[in-house]
């Protein structure tokens, strides 16, 4: 018995190893949000889900201060997988960020599958891959976009962005300044 589990461990090491490209995941991750290096910015992003029947985006463009430069909300009617909600929220986040006048961003998602999508340029045969082939077109147009992963604990921002995003059916987008519900986590993000 006590073979047999640890040979089930030893499996499952290795098969976190692989998908992870050797990297841990309790060790490797950011737990919390990490400015960009200097003269950067990064666009996080995020989903939130009703019930199933409503799609929550949100987005927030910061520079190396953690100063916030875009924030967006914006809501989507319909069900979709987490994987193409989460698409669809980094899709919305880069078309406002360019809108805004922003060509160069690291783009972070708490959604390993869709970062690891975004890293490998993958474009699957399904509605994500449509939603993938849409960012890939945006970012085309752009100077210098990566993509990175953080913990949900590290996208709070993002997080509190797409669920009051359920509450509205418009558009909502603040440039230079950040929404009042979000300052207290922002000033958290950025006391370290």
């Amino acid at each position: 018995m006590i073979s047999r589990a640890v040979g089930v461990q030893a499996e499952y090491s290795n098969a976190v190893e692989k998908a992870t490209g050797g990297q841990a995941p309790e060790r490797g991750w950011n737990l919390k949000w990490q400015a960009p290096g200097a003269g950067r910015l990064k666009l996080n992003t995020d989903a939130a889900f009703r019930e199933n029947d409503k799609l929550g985006m949100g987005a927030v463009l910061r520079d190396e201060c953690g100063d916030v430069l875009v924030a967006v909300c914006n809501s989507w009617h319909g069900r979709c997988e987490v994987e193409v909600g989460e698409a669809m929220a980094v899709r919305e986040g880069i078309r406002v960020a360019m809108e805004a006048g922003f060509h160069g961003f690291i783009v972070e998602t708490d959604c390993m599958t869709l970062f690891e999508a975004l890293k490998r340029k993958r474009r699957p045969a399904s509605v994500l891959g449509r939603i993938l082939q849409d960012i890939y077109v945006l970012i085309s147009s752009c100077t210098n976009v990566t993509f990175s992963f953080v913990r949900r604990s590290g996208n709070e921002v993002a997080h509190l962005l797409a669920k009051r995003s359920l509450e509205s059916d418009e558009l909502l987008v603040w440039l230079e300044e950040a929404p009042e519900f979000v300052m207290p986590s922002v000033a958290l993000d950025v006391s370290g």
